[in-house]
């Protein structure tokens, strides 16, 4: 995907093999640069600092899937995989867990010590958007031939909130990249010791997924079949309940044997949730009959394997008072009378559902319609309605569009679809009518006329007369955007009728520039082709279309003399002038031959332009990079190449600065980076690809030797800081204070950040020398509470790990900037409360109330703080500990079952009685009482809140009252929408 603000950066750094492993203390230091950080984590051995990176929720993602690759120790990595299941955090449990399975005896014997490569890339938004995240596993073989074994890859992809701030995770799941493992030929043969010795149950699981019944001996399903008997695990016992139901389905099996264990299970199980699973793959049915008279729990498991006793199943589905075990019996049915008895005389809703889903006889279905049209029988009735006459009183007289839209779709008096078609207003109904409609005149109509999308394009694809489609492509009427440029764009696609499609491409009319190019390109004839290339007006691109398709010498040598712009008479004359030259030129398109003599040739710029835009003949891009007549025809041959060389050329030697700067910033070769960064003689040059180079050697060069301060500094924020006296050199040396500061964002020696800290003249170098302190350094203490520079108290704050002096500074610090730093590193209930009550500073009020884990203090501000903002941050940090929102990127905090009912409680009665639409609405958004939902989206005084409350609701009977009687066209909607979904087809 694209992200809205890419963050990719390269850990070459990390694998960098003259890098100093032993150099980087434990424990880590906390670099403000996640990716150096990240390229920290993966050179650190210190097992006990990974698992202690890996289990902390505040640690940045991408470090933590960093150090979860480095853990080796097994029983670090349980422990921290029990801690990750307590704190339900699922991606990283998942994580950690495929980790100690590569640590397997088992998996170790056969592959050897292997290697997991995390990738971490998320993209880095304004505050106000949401936060996205990739991450990429990799397995190899941990040794001179680094074989990759197995690959996955995992995006965010649920976006329904994008506007919500916060960070949306990828949904990992690790089972796929396990089996790959699994598939390699050092296994073969050892799934099932595999299945039965692994200490990680999910290994076990996988290996008992990993067996193929077709390959497999006694010995084989002898040990599937001891897994699911008795396996301590659940989930490998149901792994191999399903392998199994495979062995019993296999053509040159003993399915007898299979169906033996199967119904041992199904009948003498102790765990019910096993003996379900069981009896859905029995298939003898006298077990499941008897199954269906004595084990009530599993009764409608045994009803949907029922096949040859129908009998049975009419009993069931007539008398049974459990409505699961009648809705499975009464889908098995066959008999039509029995099916109608059910219909009409059960009471059960969803069992007569389910029955007038398969009922033919229409007298039985127009009853259930005329009798109870709202209700889901009656509904469900007048899906499978045929009664012509009634469905037509019903598509034009009912008030209620969805029952219009049900009898609409079975319509199939055409003058009635026509006229409905002319009159309904409702999108539903339009598109049930759109998928019949046979009259051309009506369909060209709602193609033109109609607001929605999906109806003008069901139209166009049922029109089939030539006039009507090019009365479409005439006259819609459609905005800007492409998608809705779609049905239009349909109808040109179909027209084949060349005299309208001439007529189109001659009409300069307000059609799009497109619709006209695409008529040209389907045209033949070349005396319409000449008449088009000599068309005046501004449009030039329909001109040289048309060009593009003569091949007469005569008609390109009218055109070129009186075409009625410049470019099209230069194109029509090079046209013929290569035709002359018997240089081949393809008909149709814009010929590449031509483009690059216009490129190169032509004198005028709008002429050069079109062609540059169309030209890919790479030497003559190349000639125009480094030759061109104009700034902006070099830069737009140099990137329309991308070639690396290219562009060092261009960085070197152009004499525009924006466009070597601009060709440095597409580089991405090493070679050409580090002779820019080295010799180019302008220092902003230097600077844009001293940000792109990796080597450290280079970077150390430049550091120490570039004459110019900026370009010192850019080198020495990309520098690695692994050579500790380097750097201490490079800050004791340095002049500037900016390069001076970049270079203390590297020291890690905790006495020089001390000194800095506290010493140095300079606010920037202090401010990032206090950042790198260790957290918890008494010197944080003393540098936040005596420093001028709130920017200097505020890093040092960042660190302190003390409640009373952060306590000490969150209330009486003049600064708001560094109140609000330390309130976010207070866990004190008591001293947030008093923030959050008396501080005159709004944001570091709101810096408190996120950091409020007390659920008392929360309902309490979220009913009663006057401060409406405030109030709404309350209701939201309750969603996060609850685990129903993200807030900024924060990680939700597991509150216990005691907690979240209670919230819910406050949430509720914020979503009733609250004032400010903008509190009660986040609060519906976390409610899911259809009681309260039910309220709300009935009478909320705001549209947009009853919106959302009807989006959620799931009672059908409140959703067609709302659909009926909301004065809200769009809570109408919702509403309908809703009971579509809800309704089974």
């Amino acid at each position: 995907m694209a992200w809205p603000v890419g963050v990719v950066r390269s850990l070459a750094a990390a694998d960098n093999p003259d890098l100093d492993t032993a150099a980087i203390a434990q424990p880590l230091p906390a670099s403000p640069d996640r990716y150096a950080r990240m390229a920290e984590v993966r050179k650190t051995t210190d097992q006990a600092a990974l698992a202690k990176l890996l289990t902390d929720p505040k640690e940045d993602r991408g470090v933590r899937f960093q150090a979860v690759a480095g853990l080796t120790d097994g029983k670090l990595l349980a422990e921290a995989i029990a801690r990750l299941k307590a704190a339900r955090d699922d991606p990283f449990l998942v994580v950690a867990t495929l980790r100690l399975e590569l640590l397997d005896p088992i998996v170790h014997g056969r592959l050897g010590d292997l290697e997991m490569i995390p990738t971490y890339v998320t993209n880095d938004p304004d505050p106000e958007e949401y936060t996205s995240e990739t991450v990429t596993l990799e397995i190899r073989k941990k040794d001179r031939s680094g074989q990759a074994l197995a690959f996955d890859k995992w995006t965010t992809e649920d976006q329904r909130n994008p506007c919500n701030p916060g960070l949306i995770p990828a949904d990992i799941d690790c089972s796929a990249l396990l089996a790959e493992l699994l598939k390699n030929p050092a296994f073969q043969g050892s799934f099932p010791n595999l299945a039965r010795e692994a200490a990680v149950p999910a290994l076990r699981t996988a290996a008992v997924q990993a067996m193929d019944p077709q390959w497999a001996d006694g010995a084989v399903f002898q040990a599937v079949a001891d897994l699911a008997r008795a396996d301590p695990d659940d989930g490998v016992r149901l792994a191999a309940i399903e392998k199994v139901a495979q062995f019993s389905a296999r053509d040159d099996g003993d399915p007898f044997q299979a169906q033996t264990v199967l119904i041992g299970i199904a009948q003498h199980d102790q765990d019910l949730g096993m003996r379900a699973a069981a009896v859905r793959h029995v298939t003898m049915q006298a077990v499941l009959q008897q199954i269906v008279r004595d084990d009530p729990p599993l009764r409608i498991a045994a009803v949907e394997n029922l096949t040859d006793n129908q009998a049975l199943l009419e009993k069931l589905a007539l008398d049974e008072t459990n409505e699961g075990v009648a809705s499975v019996a009464t889908d098995k049915l066959t008999n039509q009378a029995v099916l109608a008895k059910i219909a009409l005389s059960r009471r059960d809703e969803n069992v007569r559902r389910i029955a007038l889903s398969k009922v033919t006889d229409q007298a039985v279905l127009a009853r259930v319609v005329r009798e109870e049209l709202d209700t889901v029988p009656g509904l469900t009735a007048l899906q499978h309605l045929q009664d012509q006459p009634m469905l037509a009183q019903l598509a034009t007289g009912s008030s209620n569009p969805y029952v219009r839209s049900l009898a609409a779709a079975n319509l199939t008096d055409q003058a009635l679809l026509v006229k409905i078609a002319r009159t309904e207003t409702e999108t539903e109904v339009l598109r049930a009518v759109v998928k019949h409609l046979a009259d051309q005149p009506a369909l060209a109509a709602l193609a033109i006329e109609c607001r929605d999308l999906e109806v003008r394009v069901g139209a166009v694809k049922n029109l089939t007369d030539q006039a009507m489609l090019a009365k479409v492509v005439r006259e819609s009427i459609f905005p800007s955007g492409e998608n809705e440029y779609e049905a239009c764009s349909l109808a040109l696609d179909k027209l084949t009728d060349q005299a309208l499609l001439a007529g189109i491409a001659l009409d300069t009319g307000p059609y799009r520039e497109d619709v006209r190019e695409t008529a040209v390109r389907a045209l033949a004839d070349p005396a319409v082709l000449t008449r088009i290339a000599l068309l005046p007006g501004e449009d030039y691109n329909v001109p040289v279309a048309a060009a593009a398709k003569l091949t007469s010498l005569d008609d390109l040598a009218k055109v070129s003399q009186e075409g009625k712009t410049a470019l099209v008479r230069e194109y029509a004359a090079t046209r013929r002038r290569l035709l002359v030259a018997t240089i081949p030129v393809s008909v149709g398109s814009l010929d590449q031959a031509v483009m690059a003599a216009l490129a190169t040739e032509s004198a005028d710029p709008a002429t050069r332009g079109f062609a540059m835009g169309r030209l890919a003949d790479r030497e003559t891009l190349k000639k125009i990079a480094l030759e061109g007549k104009s700034p902006d025809m070099r830069r737009a041959a140099a990137f329309r190449l991308m070639d690396p060389f290219i562009l060092a050329g261009v960085a070197a030697a152009d004499a525009d600065p924006k466009i070597r700067e601009s060709a440095v910033q597409n580089i991405d070769e090493p070679a050409p980076l580090a002779q820019i960064a080295q010799t180019n003689s302008m220092p902003a040059i230097r600077a844009c690809a001293v940000n792109k180079v990796k080597d450290q050697a280079v970077l150390a060069g430049i550091a120490l030797g570039d004459p110019e301060p900026t370009v010192r500094a850019a080198a020495l924020q990309q520098i690695s800081g692994s050579d500790q006296a380097m750097i201490a050199r490079l800050v004791a040396g340095e002049t500037s204070g900016w390069a001076r500061a970049a270079a203390v964002s590297h020291l890690t020696d905790q006495a020089s950040l001390t000194k800095l800290a506290q010493e140095d003249p300079d606010e920037e170098v202090r401010t990032t020398a206090a950042s790198q302190l260790a957290v918890g350094a008494q010197a944080r203490t003393k540098i936040a509470q005596a420093d001028p520079a709130p920017k200097v108290r505020a890093a040092a704050a960042t660190g302190i790990t003390d409640q009373a002096i952060l306590g000490q500074l969150a209330l009486a610090d003049p600064a708001a900037w560094v109140r609000a730093k330390a309130v976010q590193q207070l866990t004190n209930q008591a001293i947030l409360a008093r923030v959050i009550q008396g501080d005159q500073d709004y944001g570091v009020r709101e810096s408190a109330v996120r950091e409020v884990t007390d659920h008392a203090l929360l309902a309490k501000l979220a009913k009663e703080d006057p401060d409406a903002i405030l109030r709404d941050r309350a209701v939201v940090r309750m969603m996060d500990l609850d685990g129903k929102g993200f807030d900024e990127g924060d990680e939700p905090v597991a509150a216990s079952p005691a907690e979240i009912a209670q919230d819910a409680v406050v949430l509720a009665e914020i979503a009733l009685a609250e004032k400010d639409d903008g509190v009660r609405g986040d609060a519906v958004s976390a409610v899911s009482d259809q009681n309260v939902l039910n309220q709300v989206a009935r009478f909320d005084a705001d549209a947009r809140i009853r919106q959302g409350a009807a989006w959620r609701l799931t009672d059908k009977g409140v959703l067609a009252l709302i659909a009926q009687q909301d004065h809200d066209p769009e809570v109408q909607k919702i509403a309908t929408r809703r009971l579509i979904e809800l309704t089974p087809k």
